[in-house]
């Protein structure tokens, strides 16, 4: 006779339940967006071609660097 292990299925349909819930959430966001654009009046979105494999940000834009920080001086008045 075969043998469940109750544990690991509860593991196993808690996880599938959590990443379902995750990707759920995911297709709520691209909904809203998609609704946000009709309710904008857009019609159509072009998207660029970009080669399978390639990073679609242009490596060639400039970034702000991080400003370093800087500690300041902690004075007690008195």
């Amino acid at each position: 006779m075969p043998i469940l292990n109750v544990e690991e299925n509860i593991k196993k349909m808690t996880e599938a339940i959590n990443n379902l819930t995750q990707e759920v959430l995911r297709l709520e966001g691209a909904l809203r967006v998609f609704q946000g654009f009709k309710e904008g009046g857009l019609e159509e979105v072009e998207i660029p071609n970009v080669p399978e494999g390639a990073a679609p940000v242009d490596e060639s834009t400039p970034t702000i660097p991080e400003e370093p920080e800087t500690e300041e001086e902690v004075t007690e008045t008195n």
